[in-house]
């Protein structure tokens, strides 16, 4: 499905992500995220075939779109690909034009930077929000919320990404950090997963007030 030319975008313990062009189309960029099956060779508690069962189920504007998958029996090893989306929250976000407040000394220009930053924000939010509502509604916690993990396309739609520790009966599976609801963070062994998407939600959003990221 992908010519063969390939860009690593990404090579973790979790997964292995590359660029590449889809076939047929030299002007498509696609991402192929590949990873083993087995339990020794992957790192708990991401699981790729739980990954692509869930992106199998969606169907959303703003949750990123699976084109196809294949199995490499060879190294049992899973590759899915979605569409590139260059643009991350996290980029946005530590952009130094990205700011409430602009950094211009002509005071004339605040009233106009502050209403197109409310206006992004705003934008940003409101599918941040729909997409989260869109998973719950179906049953499903993301638990790693955070601005790595959505992407933003040159129009500025939202597209939630990697859904590796989405929602499993395994109770010891955690979000990042920076963004763990507070239940998280001291051990809890029974817990709300949408209420923790709230909290990370939540995390996320302050960001876009906040000097200092998480």
């Amino acid at each position: 499905p992908w010519q063969e030319s390939f860009e690593t975008i990404e090579d973790s313990s979790v997964s292995y992500i590359t660029r590449a062009h889809f076939s047929g189309d030299a002007q498509r960029w696609i991402i192929v995220k590949s990873a083993s099956v087995l339990r020794e060779f992957s790192k708990q508690p991401h699981d790729i075939g739980k990954e692509l069962r869930f992106l199998q189920r969606l169907s959303y504007a703003n949750i990123i779109e699976l084109l196809g998958y294949a199995f490499e029996r060879s190294s049992n090893s899973i590759h899915f690909w979605m569409p590139y989306i260059p643009h991350s929250l996290h980029d946005l976000l530590n952009s130094p034009q990205f700011v409430p407040v602009p950094l211009a000394h002509d005071a004339t220009a605040y009233p106009e930077h502050i209403a197109g930053f409310i206006k992004l924000t705003t934008s940003i939010m409101y599918q941040i929000i729909n997409a989260i509502a869109y998973l719950h509604e179906h049953r499903i916690a993301h638990r790693d919320i955070k601005p790595r993990n959505i992407m933003l396309s040159e129009d500025c739609c939202v597209k939630l990404i990697d859904f590796g520790i989405s929602w499993s009966d395994s109770l010891d599976e955690h979000p990042c950090r920076p963004y763990r609801a507070p239940e998280l963070l001291f051990g809890a062994t029974n817990y709300d997963a949408y209420a923790t998407d709230m909290w990370s939600l939540g995390a996320t959003f302050a960001e876009f007030f906040m000097p200092l990221k998480l």
